[in-house]
């Protein structure tokens, strides 16, 4: 049953526009084999056997590992319990690198068009420059992020929707990763009509390397970002997450206090000044999901060298 559910899931995901949409990011942050492709053919799902996938749960305890724990028990009486209950192997092997894949990063703007057979475009802008999480840029960031791409005030929903006409949803963000493993990535997104790619990818380009200056719009992002810090309170299991995500970081104390001290007494020049020094000016992977034959494939050329890749690639079945 296991296996007939998935080789049907892999039907249907086909048919998606999300599914593919979601896959077709992969394949331009990490290449032709990323976490999303990189699977069993249905050859060797039919071949699995269940002492396969059992054997697999059951050495999980046998590598390396930590145990987090939330709830009303005691440090002490938790301890005692996970001495009793929890029976190792008295040497663990090493944990493997779960994430073996790594970004991509381009020298020169690349177009990867993925033929889908919808009115609606999925597109989106990958920027990978090989820069570095760095604490002290994240207040700075932060603040750019939720004036030029935060939401239906932002300078990417007006300009692209409100202004122009030119797409559903839009978005944008310089994208700070979870590890120390992975770079900044910053990311754009437009969900837009067939016969109007051009004119949004060059509405983008506009406003990302020229981006427009609004001291009314800044107002209400500042506010706004600082009211959601004033509010916002991590709880219960939550810290739990929040602690390994702040250790991955090589971080030992919660970010948003650095953000939300230093936001108060940002200015319109300090975005900008973040935008001209970290935006303007990347490199892209442009992915392009939709109808091909409405394209403007010249129009297209300007903005990279164009790729065709099929939905069999990016799926990897």
């Amino acid at each position: 049953l296991l296996k007939m559910n998935t080789l049907n899931e892999r039907a249907n995901q086909k048919t998606n526009q999300t599914s593919c949409a979601k896959r077709l990011r992969a394949y331009a942050l990490y290449g032709p084999v990323n976490p999303m492709n990189d699977v069993l053919s249905n050859e060797e799902v039919l071949a699995l056997k269940d002492e396969d996938l059992i054997g697999v749960i059951r050495n999980i305890f046998s590598r390396q590992h930590h145990i987090s724990y939330y709830g009303p028990m005691s440090s002490s009486d938790f301890v005692k319990l996970i001495g009793e209950t929890h029976k190792c192997p008295e040497t663990l092997a090493p944990v493997q690198d779960a994430n073996p894949y790594q970004y991509v990063q381009p020298e020169e703007n690349e177009v990867i068009v993925v033929p889908f057979d919808a009115n609606q475009v999925v597109l989106y802008s990958i920027s990978n420059m090989g820069e570095q999480y760095n604490p002290a840029e994240v207040p700075a960031a932060t603040m750019y992020n939720e004036y030029f791409g935060g939401g239906m005030n932002a300078i990417v929903f007006q300009e692209m929707r409100e202004a122009r006409g030119l797409a559903y949803s839009s978005s944008a963000r310089y994208m700070q990763p979870s590890d120390l493993k992975h770079p900044i990535i910053f990311q754009a997104a437009i969900k837009s009509q067939d016969d109007k790619v051009i004119d949004a990818l060059a509405a983008f380009d506009e406003i990302i390397n020229d981006m427009p200056v609004s001291e009314n719009a800044f107002k209400v992002a500042k506010e706004g970002l600082i009211s959601s810090y004033r509010t916002e309170r991590t709880t219960k299991s939550d810290i739990l997450s929040a602690y390994e995500t702040a250790k991955k970081r090589g971080l030992d104390y919660d970010i948003r206090k650095d953000i939300y001290e230093q936001v108060q007494n940002y200015t319109l020049d300090d975005v900008v000044k973040f935008q001209q020094d970290n935006i303007k000016g990347r490199k892209y992977t442009i992915c392009i999901l939709g109808r091909e034959s409405d394209f403007d494939k010249a129009g297209l050329s300007r903005f990279g060298q164009i790729k065709h890749v099929s939905t069999e690639e990016i799926f990897g079945y």
